[in-house]
């Protein structure tokens, strides 16, 4: 029946927690009771959403079949939530459990994206694994596993970079802050981390997503970083995600619930940002939150803080040709143009004598590309330029030549692509 879709236990294990916090015990967390049944069942994430059983081959099947009817209808693949969790390793009496990244989990994936593959030979499928590269790395499988996985440490080692002792917030990953290198050479350690554990084809970076506070928030309204950060990530190997809203600066009033984080699409500088024509806001009604205690509408006086910028929304920044907006479309442009800025074949570090200057040499065939970044956005940097490079070059940004001699500066969060 289906009641083996399910994971239940007449009795609450001990020693369980949550997956991805596996050092502190509370199984309570995870097992919930079902009056009915008068069991328990196991929810990795809420009691709302109880795991399947994906030791059961009629579960394994399911799967299988849904798989094959959204890619009948002609979806080009899946993003595919918290893979580390799909099968947990138990012992005998179910006391102690392996919860996360096991083997059974790995071979699993191996299975679907055999499936998967089956029915659409191009299809795409991106794992979510919030933790660290090596970890992450094991969703490659040798080859048999996802097509790609996202790269958490990247947009962590950005705004650190930028943002240098900002807080920073993992809701289901792992993030140590007493590892954390707020230095260029945690962007050249995540390269390395990169090509050290899959082909750097396979990590797909990004700033934030739908569950951390917004890259702009973090960086503190401040639109020059905004720019240096857009830069560092269109100009990193690997299949990049851009978070709406992103590209405009879109941030957040406050912390503390997914509703900040996941605003409105800013289009137009009206009351309503051009999102409907209604003067309602789902973000301004309580009952659409029912776990928030004493719900305040928010949507009015964020819009109102953001708008005396002259810089929050699409048609705005449309027509500045300074906005971050436009600064993305260029880079998105030189981007598509360069694959050597996709997926080079060797990236060159070159460690120059300014701490604050990021430049790296991607080659690709005849095709090299130079990425420059001031990492300081508040002063401008002097550095002394690799013999390697000196010479005449198009910035691609901007279309106009840059001669490289013994020293150059950058302004402040400038940034160059030659």
């Amino acid at each position: 029946g289906y009641e083996d879709y399910f994971i239940w236990r007449k009795e609450m294990p001990t020693s369980w927690g949550k997956a991805w916090s596996d050092d502190v015990d509370d199984s309570a967390a995870v097992w919930h009771w079902n009056e009915t049944r008068q069991e328990y069942y196991y929810g990795a994430f809420a009691s709302t959403q109880p795991d399947v059983n994906l030791e059961n081959p009629k579960v394994v099947e399911e799967m299988n079949k849904m798989a094959t009817f959204w890619l009948e209808k002609g979806v080009d693949g899946f993003r595919l939530d918290a893979v580390r969790y799909a099968i947990e390793d138990v012992s005998e009496d179910w006391n102690d459990a392996d919860q996360g990244d096991t083997d059974a989990t790995i071979d699993y994936w191996a299975q679907f994206t055999a499936h998967v593959e089956s029915v659409k030979p191009d299809a795409m499928l991106v794992a979510e694994a919030w933790s660290d590269m090596p970890t992450i790395g094991k969703y490659y499988d040798d080859g048999k596993g996802m097509h790609s996985a996202f790269d958490f440490d990247f947009g962590y080692v950005v705004s650190g970079i930028l943002n240098a002792g900002g807080k920073r917030t993992a809701d289901f990953g792992t993030v140590d802050e007493s590892k954390t290198d707020n230095t260029r050479e945690a962007l050249w350690q995540n390269l390395l981390s990169r090509k050290n554990n899959a082909p750097i084809s396979f990590f797909s970076p990004f700033l934030t997503n739908h569950d951390q506070n917004r890259i702009m928030h973090t960086l503190g309204e401040d639109w020059t970083k905004a720019k240096a950060a857009a830069t560092l990530l269109m100009t990193t190997p690997g299949t990049l995600y851009l978070y709406y809203g992103e590209e405009i600066g879109l941030s957040q009033y406050t912390t503390g619930d997914d509703q900040y984080r996941r605003a409105i699409m800013q289009w137009e500088d009206t009351d309503s940002a051009g999102f409907n024509e209604t003067g309602a806001f789902w973000l301004d009604q309580g009952q659409w939150f029912p776990w928030v205690q004493d719900h305040k509408a928010w949507w009015g006086p964020y819009w109102q803080s953001q708008r005396p910028s002259g810089l929050a929304s699409v048609d705005v920044q449309q027509v500045n040709p300074d906005s971050l907006l436009n600064h993305y479309k260029k880079l998105i442009a030189v981007r598509k143009a360069s694959p050597a800025l996709q997926f080079p074949d060797e990236i060159r570090y070159y460690p120059v004598d300014n701490q604050n200057v990021w430049l790296v040499q991607n080659v690709k065939g005849d095709e090299s590309r130079v990425v420059i970044v001031n990492l300081s956005t508040a002063a401008a940097s002097e550095f002394s330029v690799p013999a390697e490079i000196k010479g005449q070059h198009k910035n691609q940004l901007t279309g106009a030549t840059l001669i490289l001699g013994d020293k150059i500066t950058l302004k402040a969060g400038e940034s160059v692509i030659l």
